[in-house]
Protein backbone atom coordinates (compact mmCIF):
# COMPACT_ATOMS: atom_id res chain seq x y z
CA UNK A 1 0.00 0.00 0.00
CA UNK A 2 2.82 2.37 0.90
CA UNK A 3 4.53 1.66 -2.44
CA UNK A 4 1.25 2.33 -4.29
CA UNK A 5 0.78 5.66 -2.51
CA UNK A 6 4.40 6.59 -3.19
CA UNK A 7 3.82 5.77 -6.86
CA UNK A 8 0.81 8.12 -6.91
CA UNK A 9 2.92 10.82 -5.26
CA UNK A 10 5.60 10.35 -7.95
CA UNK A 11 2.97 10.69 -10.70
CA UNK A 12 1.64 13.85 -9.01
CA UNK A 13 5.21 15.14 -8.96
CA UNK A 14 5.55 14.48 -12.71
CA UNK A 15 2.35 16.41 -13.41
CA UNK A 16 3.54 19.30 -11.23
CA UNK A 17 6.87 19.46 -13.08
CA UNK A 18 5.20 19.52 -16.50
CA UNK A 19 2.84 22.29 -15.36
CA UNK A 20 5.86 24.21 -14.02
CA UNK A 21 7.54 23.74 -17.41
CA UNK A 22 4.53 25.13 -19.26
CA UNK A 23 4.23 28.00 -16.78
CA UNK A 24 7.77 28.99 -17.74
CA UNK A 25 6.71 29.34 -21.39
CA UNK A 26 3.58 31.22 -20.29
CA UNK A 27 5.16 33.80 -17.99
CA UNK A 28 8.01 34.70 -20.37
CA UNK A 29 5.54 34.99 -23.26
CA UNK A 30 3.47 37.39 -21.15
CA UNK A 31 6.54 39.42 -20.19
CA UNK A 32 7.54 39.51 -23.88
CA UNK A 33 4.08 40.86 -24.82
CA UNK A 34 3.22 37.76 -26.84
CA UNK A 35 -0.50 37.01 -26.90
CA UNK A 36 -1.26 33.85 -24.89
CA UNK A 37 -4.68 32.44 -25.77
CA UNK A 38 -4.76 29.29 -23.59
CA UNK A 39 -3.16 27.90 -20.44
CA UNK A 40 -4.50 24.48 -19.45
CA UNK A 41 -3.59 21.88 -16.85
CA UNK A 42 -4.25 18.50 -18.44
CA UNK A 43 -5.38 17.41 -21.90
CA UNK A 44 -8.61 16.29 -23.54
CA UNK A 45 -12.15 17.47 -22.73
CA UNK A 46 -12.27 20.72 -20.78
CA UNK A 47 -13.73 20.32 -17.29
CA UNK A 48 -13.49 23.89 -16.01
CA UNK A 49 -12.46 27.16 -17.63
CA UNK A 50 -12.41 30.87 -16.97
CA UNK A 51 -11.16 33.78 -19.03
CA UNK A 52 -9.09 36.64 -17.74
CA UNK A 53 -8.07 39.27 -20.24
CA UNK A 54 -7.05 37.60 -23.49
CA UNK A 55 -6.17 34.22 -21.94
CA UNK A 56 -8.46 31.27 -21.21
CA UNK A 57 -7.35 29.23 -18.19
CA UNK A 58 -8.69 25.81 -17.30
CA UNK A 59 -8.43 22.18 -16.27
CA UNK A 60 -8.84 19.30 -18.72
CA UNK A 61 -9.92 15.70 -18.11
CA UNK A 62 -6.56 13.94 -18.52
CA UNK A 63 -4.17 15.31 -15.86
CA UNK A 64 -0.96 14.31 -17.62
CA UNK A 65 0.75 17.66 -17.96
CA UNK A 66 -0.57 20.80 -19.57
CA UNK A 67 -0.13 23.18 -22.48
CA UNK A 68 0.23 26.82 -23.42
CA UNK A 69 -1.09 28.15 -26.71
CA UNK A 70 0.17 31.43 -28.16
CA UNK A 71 -1.16 33.43 -31.09
CA UNK A 72 0.74 32.58 -34.26
CA UNK A 73 2.42 29.53 -32.73
CA UNK A 74 0.87 26.93 -35.06
CA UNK A 75 2.36 27.71 -38.47
CA UNK A 76 0.98 24.42 -39.82
CA UNK A 77 -2.67 25.35 -39.23
CA UNK A 78 -4.04 27.06 -42.33
CA UNK A 79 -7.17 28.03 -40.39
CA UNK A 80 -5.22 29.87 -37.69
CA UNK A 81 -5.82 33.55 -38.42
CA UNK A 82 -3.59 34.57 -35.50
CA UNK A 83 -0.52 33.77 -37.62
CA UNK A 84 -0.63 37.39 -38.81
CA UNK A 85 -1.20 38.82 -35.32
CA UNK A 86 1.48 41.43 -34.62
CA UNK A 87 1.68 40.08 -31.04
CA UNK A 88 1.88 36.48 -32.25
CA UNK A 89 4.89 34.22 -31.83
CA UNK A 90 5.45 34.09 -35.59
CA UNK A 91 6.11 37.85 -35.66
CA UNK A 92 8.38 37.86 -32.60
CA UNK A 93 12.14 38.40 -32.82
CA UNK A 94 14.48 35.41 -32.66
CA UNK A 95 15.62 36.51 -29.19
CA UNK A 96 12.05 36.50 -27.85
CA UNK A 97 11.33 33.12 -29.43
CA UNK A 98 14.44 31.55 -27.88
CA UNK A 99 13.73 33.04 -24.45
CA UNK A 100 10.13 31.77 -24.52
CA UNK A 101 11.13 28.28 -25.66
CA UNK A 102 13.98 27.96 -23.15
CA UNK A 103 11.85 29.29 -20.27
CA UNK A 104 10.21 25.90 -19.70
CA UNK A 105 13.49 24.10 -19.07
CA UNK A 106 14.76 27.07 -17.06
CA UNK A 107 11.79 26.79 -14.69
CA UNK A 108 12.48 23.07 -14.23
CA UNK A 109 16.12 23.82 -13.42
CA UNK A 110 15.08 26.48 -10.88
CA UNK A 111 12.63 24.07 -9.20
CA UNK A 112 15.29 21.34 -9.12
CA UNK A 113 17.82 23.76 -7.64
CA UNK A 114 15.38 24.74 -4.86
CA UNK A 115 14.40 21.13 -4.07
CA UNK A 116 17.98 19.81 -4.08
CA UNK A 117 19.17 22.73 -1.93
CA UNK A 118 16.43 21.94 0.62
CA UNK A 119 17.35 18.24 0.61
CA UNK A 120 21.05 19.03 1.02
CA UNK A 121 20.30 21.41 3.89
CA UNK A 122 18.34 18.79 5.83
CA UNK A 123 20.72 15.92 5.08
CA UNK A 124 23.75 17.96 6.11
CA UNK A 125 27.31 16.63 6.00
CA UNK A 126 27.29 12.83 6.07
CA UNK A 127 29.83 10.02 6.24
CA UNK A 128 29.30 6.46 4.96
CA UNK A 129 28.69 3.76 7.57
CA UNK A 130 29.06 -0.02 7.48
CA UNK A 131 25.29 -0.48 7.16
CA UNK A 132 23.91 -1.48 3.76
CA UNK A 133 21.67 1.11 2.11
CA UNK A 134 21.07 -1.01 -0.99
CA UNK A 135 22.54 -3.44 -3.50
CA UNK A 136 23.20 -3.29 -7.23
CA UNK A 137 21.13 -5.50 -9.51
CA UNK A 138 23.08 -8.42 -10.95
CA UNK A 139 26.02 -8.20 -8.55
CA UNK A 140 26.93 -10.71 -5.77
CA UNK A 141 25.40 -8.79 -2.86
CA UNK A 142 21.96 -8.54 -4.49
CA UNK A 143 20.64 -11.87 -3.21
CA UNK A 144 22.75 -12.10 -0.06
CA UNK A 145 22.51 -8.74 1.70
CA UNK A 146 19.50 -6.68 2.73
CA UNK A 147 19.00 -3.01 3.45
CA UNK A 148 19.95 -2.36 7.07
CA UNK A 149 22.46 -5.21 7.35
CA UNK A 150 25.53 -4.12 9.32
CA UNK A 151 28.85 -5.59 8.14
CA UNK A 152 31.06 -6.21 11.18
CA UNK A 153 33.76 -8.55 9.86
CA UNK A 154 35.41 -9.57 6.56
CA UNK A 155 37.78 -12.57 6.59
CA UNK A 156 38.30 -12.27 10.37
CA UNK A 157 39.14 -8.56 10.08
CA UNK A 158 36.96 -6.37 12.26
CA UNK A 159 35.14 -3.68 10.27
CA UNK A 160 34.66 -0.35 12.05
CA UNK A 161 34.16 2.06 9.15
CA UNK A 162 33.37 2.22 5.43
CA UNK A 163 36.98 2.93 4.47
CA UNK A 164 38.13 -0.34 6.02
CA UNK A 165 35.19 -2.24 4.52
CA UNK A 166 35.85 -0.91 1.03
CA UNK A 167 39.58 -1.55 1.31
CA UNK A 168 39.07 -5.18 2.38
CA UNK A 169 36.75 -5.88 -0.55
CA UNK A 170 39.14 -4.28 -3.06
CA UNK A 171 42.04 -6.38 -1.76
CA UNK A 172 40.31 -9.61 -2.80
CA UNK A 173 40.02 -9.51 -6.59
CA UNK A 174 37.65 -12.21 -7.86
CA UNK A 175 38.05 -14.16 -4.64
CA UNK A 176 35.57 -15.51 -2.12
CA UNK A 177 35.32 -13.50 1.09
CA UNK A 178 33.72 -14.43 4.40
CA UNK A 179 31.38 -11.71 5.61
CA UNK A 180 29.80 -11.48 9.05
CA UNK A 181 26.75 -9.24 9.40
CA UNK A 182 24.23 -8.23 12.03
CA UNK A 183 20.64 -8.55 10.81
CA UNK A 184 17.78 -7.89 13.22
CA UNK A 185 20.10 -8.39 16.23
CA UNK A 186 21.33 -11.75 14.87
CA UNK A 187 24.87 -12.47 13.65
CA UNK A 188 24.92 -14.15 10.24
CA UNK A 189 27.90 -15.47 8.28
CA UNK A 190 27.93 -15.30 4.46
CA UNK A 191 30.36 -16.05 1.65
CA UNK A 192 30.50 -13.88 -1.46
CA UNK A 193 32.83 -13.76 -4.43
CA UNK A 194 33.96 -10.33 -5.57
CA UNK A 195 33.70 -9.26 -9.21
CA UNK A 196 35.77 -6.74 -11.15
CA UNK A 197 34.16 -3.54 -12.39
CA UNK A 198 36.12 -0.50 -13.59
CA UNK A 199 39.26 -2.41 -12.56
CA UNK A 200 38.17 -2.66 -8.91
CA UNK A 201 36.88 -5.58 -6.84
CA UNK A 202 33.29 -5.03 -5.68
CA UNK A 203 30.29 -6.96 -4.36
CA UNK A 204 27.64 -4.37 -5.27
CA UNK A 205 26.60 -2.47 -2.13
CA UNK A 206 26.31 1.16 -1.19
CA UNK A 207 26.39 2.43 2.39
CA UNK A 208 23.89 4.15 4.63
CA UNK A 209 24.98 7.67 5.53
CA UNK A 210 25.38 9.09 9.02
CA UNK A 211 24.79 12.80 9.57
CA UNK A 212 27.77 14.64 11.06
CA UNK A 213 26.44 18.21 11.07
CA UNK A 214 23.89 20.49 9.39
CA UNK A 215 24.75 22.57 6.34
CA UNK A 216 24.68 26.34 6.55
CA UNK A 217 22.30 28.19 4.21
CA UNK A 218 25.21 29.11 1.91
CA UNK A 219 26.44 25.49 1.86
CA UNK A 220 22.93 24.26 1.01
CA UNK A 221 22.71 26.68 -1.93
CA UNK A 222 26.16 25.64 -3.15
CA UNK A 223 25.25 21.96 -2.87
CA UNK A 224 22.06 22.49 -4.89
CA UNK A 225 24.00 24.38 -7.57
CA UNK A 226 26.65 21.65 -7.71
CA UNK A 227 23.96 18.99 -8.21
CA UNK A 228 22.42 20.96 -11.10
CA UNK A 229 25.86 21.44 -12.70
CA UNK A 230 26.91 17.81 -12.24
CA UNK A 231 23.65 16.45 -13.69
CA UNK A 232 23.84 18.87 -16.62
CA UNK A 233 27.44 17.85 -17.35
CA UNK A 234 26.51 14.17 -17.21
CA UNK A 235 23.58 14.62 -19.63
CA UNK A 236 25.79 16.64 -22.00
CA UNK A 237 28.34 13.82 -22.05
CA UNK A 238 25.60 11.26 -22.73
CA UNK A 239 24.25 13.35 -25.62
CA UNK A 240 27.78 13.63 -27.03
CA UNK A 241 28.19 9.86 -26.79
CA UNK A 242 24.89 9.42 -28.59
CA UNK A 243 26.00 11.70 -31.42
CA UNK A 244 29.34 9.88 -31.71
CA UNK A 245 27.74 6.45 -32.04
CA UNK A 246 27.80 5.22 -28.45
CA UNK A 247 24.03 5.50 -28.07
CA UNK A 248 23.32 1.81 -27.41
CA UNK A 249 24.69 2.02 -23.86
CA UNK A 250 22.62 5.16 -23.24
CA UNK A 251 19.41 3.46 -24.39
CA UNK A 252 20.18 0.42 -22.23
CA UNK A 253 20.46 2.65 -19.18
CA UNK A 254 17.43 4.79 -19.98
CA UNK A 255 13.96 4.43 -18.57
CA UNK A 256 10.41 5.59 -19.30
CA UNK A 257 7.92 7.31 -17.00
CA UNK A 258 6.71 3.82 -15.97
CA UNK A 259 10.24 2.78 -15.02
CA UNK A 260 10.85 6.06 -13.22
CA UNK A 261 7.64 5.67 -11.19
CA UNK A 262 8.60 2.08 -10.35
CA UNK A 263 12.09 3.17 -9.27
CA UNK A 264 10.72 6.07 -7.24
CA UNK A 265 8.04 3.96 -5.57
CA UNK A 266 10.57 1.39 -4.36
CA UNK A 267 13.43 3.72 -3.40
CA UNK A 268 11.77 6.78 -1.85
CA UNK A 269 10.75 6.14 1.74
CA UNK A 270 11.04 9.62 3.27
CA UNK A 271 9.90 13.11 2.30
CA UNK A 272 13.51 14.14 1.67
CA UNK A 273 14.11 11.17 -0.64
CA UNK A 274 10.90 12.05 -2.49
CA UNK A 275 11.91 15.70 -2.91
CA UNK A 276 15.36 14.66 -4.09
CA UNK A 277 13.88 12.22 -6.62
CA UNK A 278 11.47 14.85 -7.98
CA UNK A 279 14.36 17.32 -8.17
CA UNK A 280 16.39 14.92 -10.32
CA UNK A 281 13.38 14.20 -12.56
CA UNK A 282 12.90 17.96 -12.97
CA UNK A 283 16.50 18.24 -14.18
CA UNK A 284 16.01 15.31 -16.56
CA UNK A 285 12.88 16.96 -18.00
CA UNK A 286 14.76 20.24 -18.42
CA UNK A 287 17.84 18.86 -20.15
CA UNK A 288 16.01 16.36 -22.35
CA UNK A 289 13.79 19.16 -23.64
CA UNK A 290 16.90 21.10 -24.67
CA UNK A 291 18.03 18.34 -27.07
CA UNK A 292 17.84 19.86 -30.60
CA UNK A 293 15.32 17.34 -31.89
CA UNK A 294 11.78 18.36 -32.91
CA UNK A 295 9.22 18.35 -31.38
CA UNK A 296 11.27 19.03 -28.22
CA UNK A 297 11.91 22.64 -27.21
CA UNK A 298 15.52 22.42 -28.36
CA UNK A 299 14.36 21.25 -31.78
CA UNK A 300 11.96 24.17 -32.13
CA UNK A 301 14.73 26.57 -31.15
CA UNK A 302 17.03 24.97 -33.75
CA UNK A 303 14.41 25.54 -36.46
CA UNK A 304 14.06 29.22 -35.50
CA UNK A 305 17.85 29.68 -35.59
CA UNK A 306 18.10 27.93 -38.98
CA UNK A 307 15.35 30.16 -40.39
CA UNK A 308 17.26 33.21 -39.16
CA UNK A 309 20.46 31.97 -40.84
CA UNK A 310 18.81 31.35 -44.24
CA UNK A 311 16.83 34.57 -43.96
CA UNK A 312 13.36 33.12 -44.52
CA UNK A 313 10.81 30.80 -42.87
CA UNK A 314 10.96 27.13 -43.79
CA UNK A 315 8.25 25.90 -46.11
CA UNK A 316 5.29 24.18 -44.51
CA UNK A 317 6.15 20.78 -46.05
CA UNK A 318 9.72 21.01 -44.74
CA UNK A 319 8.51 21.73 -41.20
CA UNK A 320 6.00 18.87 -41.41
CA UNK A 321 8.77 16.49 -42.52
CA UNK A 322 11.16 17.59 -39.77
CA UNK A 323 8.47 17.37 -37.10
CA UNK A 324 7.29 13.95 -38.33
CA UNK A 325 10.84 12.57 -38.31
CA UNK A 326 11.57 13.90 -34.83
CA UNK A 327 8.22 12.76 -33.45
CA UNK A 328 8.73 9.28 -34.91
CA UNK A 329 12.12 8.98 -33.19
CA UNK A 330 10.72 10.16 -29.85
CA UNK A 331 7.69 7.83 -30.07
CA UNK A 332 9.82 4.82 -31.05
CA UNK A 333 12.15 5.47 -28.12
CA UNK A 334 9.18 5.87 -25.76
CA UNK A 335 7.58 2.62 -26.99
CA UNK A 336 10.88 0.79 -26.58
CA UNK A 337 11.52 2.15 -23.08
CA UNK A 338 7.94 1.51 -21.89
CA UNK A 339 8.11 -2.05 -23.25
CA UNK A 340 11.49 -2.63 -21.58
CA UNK A 341 10.26 -1.29 -18.23
CA UNK A 342 7.04 -3.34 -18.32
CA UNK A 343 9.12 -6.45 -19.09
CA UNK A 344 11.47 -5.76 -16.17
CA UNK A 345 8.60 -5.06 -13.74
CA UNK A 346 6.59 -8.09 -14.88
CA UNK A 347 9.48 -10.59 -14.90
CA UNK A 348 11.65 -9.01 -12.18
CA UNK A 349 14.77 -9.50 -14.31
CA UNK A 350 17.00 -7.48 -16.59
CA UNK A 351 16.05 -6.86 -20.22
CA UNK A 352 19.65 -7.59 -21.31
Amino acid sequence: MATFLTGLAIIAGFIFLIVVHEFGHYIVAKISNIKVTDFFVGFGPKLWTFKKGETTYGIAAIPLGGYVKMAGSDVLDDEDKSIDDERGLAKASLTKKIFIIMAGSTMNIVVAFILLSIVAGFYGITVPTTKVAGTTKGLPAEKALLKGDKIIRINDKKIRDWKTLSSEIKRHREKKIAIEIVRKKQNISLTLKTVIKDNEAIIGIWPQQKKVRNLTFAESIKSGANAVYFFGSTVTILIYKGITGQSSEIVKGSTSIIGAVAIGATTTETVLEYLGFIGMISLALAYINLVPLPPLDGGRAAIYVFEKVIGRPLKKNAIIGIMAFGLALVLLLMIYLVGKDIFIIATNRSFY
